[in-house]
């Protein structure tokens, strides 16, 4: 915590500070520092009162401006107070996930930094789910963690000062409920499934389906492993703490909603609604009738792998095969939705699911979407596999808008225009760091779609191809200002300068109510021409000037050799021999050379189109 503020902060531990905190905040006040960290603020009595003066000083109202940085063990506790002492639109709550994926990297040495992790594997991910190599941290989701929890919990309940503690609860309640949510991993189980699991069913299904198959050893008794002592416990929880302890897990980060879309008119949309009904809950058929819509979950994969490693333990299998399979398949998308709502600044973290029934050939088939945000126009599809294509579902939703749609694969790495394919253990790491958000975004497409629509990306081309106008440059004025494209009509075969603001489809680039979409590099890769006539720079007549020379690689030969379109629209072929040394001199847009092989490739691993000008 002290790291990211060296010399400006002034550092408090409250567990272990026995200063009163009325000395402790005027030594600050006469301080230089301009920042007061505060670690594990549920150790100070009536913090919530402490927290509001703290919020009101910060404002302005004190001797001096200053920044306050709080922590807290308690996550229910600091989560409510972001929405009522501290919920005024100054601070904002950050939540501190389980040991991530890119974290486990970093510290068993297998990447240098966050930023490279390009270099991670299947083995990676797997030895990540088991912790291996990071006995020296203790870190530990096992029954000592839910104790320490449950510990902090009651600190913050016994030095709170203001109101009722809303998240009172039984140490023995929340591990046993903790482990029946981690047991069932992804799956959106109906109630019974979800209280009541068949043991050692899922694994059995599991180690089946591998090649060679596994088996349990004969005779295998799970009825007292851990989770079937945890079923037995829960059994005599009544439904309204049931639901009390579900609503504390959510409160506190340890679980999420996972809403699903069926496309149908009785699906639960909001996740206050959620939240109501376990508020309300008294009788078992309310939860039964909850869990029908919507399903509760934990927000990481590793809070299961402990129980399933007893499980294959008492069935003398090598604990080992819990990382393969169908297993593997749903930690993973345990893990990706528990990173994704991980970054969600709302109280309670949720995700939604598309379910939608779509017409496939002569029949239909439900169409499944892991993960659906309007928002953050992300659409993802998560699998171990490398899917055949006609499976693959994130290009077939809302087809007209524009989204970042990723497809999860085990080793295919490529943007076809469409949607990425992304190795799963990088894709991990990018929703880890948030270099999801980088990607780009596109517009969906059919099966009808994609069998006629104009293809880049080394299909024969159709006679609609033909007809797709290029974007060659931006135009921006003196000032530094955009305000207008230059682009290769192909029809007419000549360029034009056309103003800003406009709706415009194009082979690179779409423009949609004032935002723009390239579809086969950054925007900042685009080539950038400056217009020095100042009235009317647009106009006939207009002059322009261009720094670098700029162009795009419009197709590929079999021989190697490349067509090119500079930005005055002059079409040139380039030798195979002389592309690198044409990129150096003059940047390519949707190129860059590949490191192993010193060739020009398409961007995003897009193959160069073919394309035949009339």
């Amino acid at each position: 915590m002290k790291q990211g503020y060296e010399n400006n902060a002034w550092y408090v531990d409250l567990s272990s500070s026995s200063d009163d905190f009325g000395d402790i905040l005027d030594d600050f006040l006469e301080s230089a520092a301009t920042v007061l960290l505060l670690d594990e603020i549920q150790y100070l009595r009536e913090y919530e009162t402490t927290a509001q003066c703290l919020y009101n000083l910060t404002a302005g109202n004190g001797t001096k401006l200053f920044k306050v940085v709080m922590t807290c063990s308690s996550a229910a506790h600091m989560t409510r107070l972001s929405i009522s002492k501290l919920g005024g639109g100054r601070s904002k709550l950050y939540r501190l996930p389980p040991i991530t994926f890119i974290e486990y990297l970093y510290f068993t040495g297998r990447i240098p930094d966050y930023a490279h992790y390009a270099s991670a594997t299947e083995a990676d991910f797997a030895d990540y789910l088991q912790l291996k190599g990071l006995s020296a941290l203790t870190i530990q989701f096992d029954d000592d963690y839910f104790d320490a929890f449950y510990s902090e919990t009651e600190t913050g309940n016994n030095q709170r000062g203001l109101s009722a503690s809303l998240v009172d609860l039984k140490s023995g309640d929340l591990q046993n409920m903790a482990r029946i949510l981690a047991y069932k991993l992804n799956e959106a189980k109906a109630y019974n499934a979800t209280f009541d699991p068949s043991v050692g069913g899922q694994e059995r299904y599991s180690l089946r389906s591998l090649n060679p198959p596994q088996r349990f050893a004969k005779g295998t008794d799970l009825s007292d492993a851990m989770v079937s002592e945890s079923v037995k416990h829960v059994k005599g929880i009544c439904a309204k703490d049931k639901a009390r302890i579900l609503l504390f897990m959510l409160n506190a980060g340890l679980a999420c909603i996972e809403l699903k879309s069926t496309g149908g008119d009785d699906d639960i949309t909001d996740t206050g609604r959620v939240l109501n009904e376990l508020a309300r809950c008294s009788e078992e058929k309310q939860l039964r009738k909850l869990f029908d819509k919507a399903s509760i979950c934990l927000t990481a994969p590793l809070f299961y792998t402990k129980l399933g490693e007893d499980i294959l333990k008492r069935a003398d299998v090598d604990i080992s095969y819990l990382c393969e399979g169908d297993m593997l398949g749903k930690m993973l998308e345990t893990y990706t939705r528990g990173a994704y709502v991980m970054r969600s600044v709302n109280k309670t973290m949720s995700s939604t699911k598309l379910c939608h029934i779509m017409q496939a050939g002569d029949g239909e088939f439900e169409r499944e979407v892991d993960v659906f945000d309007s928002l953050a126009e992300l659409l993802l599809e998560v699998t171990i596999s490398n899917k055949p294509e006609k499976n693959v579902n994130v290009n077939r939703y809302f087809t007209d808008d524009y989204f970042i749609r990723v497809c999860s694969t085990r080793n295919q790495n490529y943007f076809d225009g469409v949607y990425h394919r992304i190795p799963y253990p990088i894709l991990c790491c990018m929703l880890d760091t948030g270099d999801i958000d980088k990607l780009l975004l596109s517009r969906g497409q059919t099966d009808e779609q994609r069998a006629t629509a104009a293809s880049f990306y080394g299909k024969p081309v159709q006679p609609a191809d033909k007809t797709q106008d290029i974007v060659l440059a931006f135009i921006n004025n003196d000032e530094g200002k955009r305000i207008g494209l230059r682009v290769w009509r192909r029809a007419a075969q000549q360029t034009e300068e056309v103003p800003l603001p406009i709706e415009i489809r194009t082979w690179n680039l779409d423009i949609s109510n004032n935002r723009l979409f390239p579809k086969l590099c950054n925007l900042s890769d685009f080539p950038v021409i400056v217009a020095t006539k100042k009235n009317a720079p647009l106009d006939n007549g207009a002059i322009f000037t261009n720094g670098i020379f700029g162009g795009w690689v419009i197709g590929q030969y079999e021989n190697g050799r490349l067509r090119i379109i500079n930005v005055f629209g002059k079409v040139i072929i380039i030798e195979d021999n002389d592309v690198s040394f044409y990129n150096k001199s003059y940047k390519l847009s949707n190129a860059i050379v590949e490191k192993t092989s010193g060739k020009l490739v398409g961007n995003y691993n897009i193959r160069f189109e073919e394309i035949i000008f009339p």
